[in-house]
């Protein structure tokens, strides 16, 4: 039997520590499609990180 895990990570920006991972999340799934367990992870943003202009205003699209 095989396992297939997805995973998604959001962020506010593309480098680690002047930017935050916001949260990540995860699904796994049986080769028949059968959801077996999701885990979804929400994290604290770094110290003096910031989020990156481009990816701020993105976010403001899905408020």
């Amino acid at each position: 039997m095989e396992i297939y895990i997805s995973t998604d990570v959001e962020t506010d920006g593309p480098i680690p520590g002047p930017h935050s991972m916001l949260s990540l999340g995860s699904a796994a799934y049986l080769e028949d499609k059968t959801l077996v367990s999701t885990i979804e992870i929400n994290f604290e943003t770094l110290p003096d990180a910031t989020g990156h202009p481009d990816t701020m205003e993105f976010w403001s699209r899905y408020k």
